[in-house]
């Protein structure tokens, strides 16, 4: 999905009690929140509150690929 070193865009809050479900297939992300800075392996899972400003870099040195579900409150 990314390419190594690249950023996605911030995106805004979503409303109240919004989660993101990331699973990375592939490579390395840190994935920004106002309240914190997640790094996530190809395997892993998380679940992150996204009702503030997010957003993700591919810290790792190949391409990320990941799934990524938005469950709205």
């Amino acid at each position: 999905m990314r390419r190594a070193g690249a950023t996605a865009s911030r995106f805004a809050a979503h409303k109240a009690r919004t989660r993101e479900i990331f699973h990375i297939l592939s490579g390395r992300l840190e994935i920004h929140t106002t309240r914190e800075v997640i790094t996530l392996e190809g395997g892993d899972t998380a679940t992150i509150r996204v009702d503030v400003a997010h957003g993700f870099v591919n810290v790792g040195s190949v391409v990320s690929k990941l799934i990524l579900l938005i469950l709205s409150a």
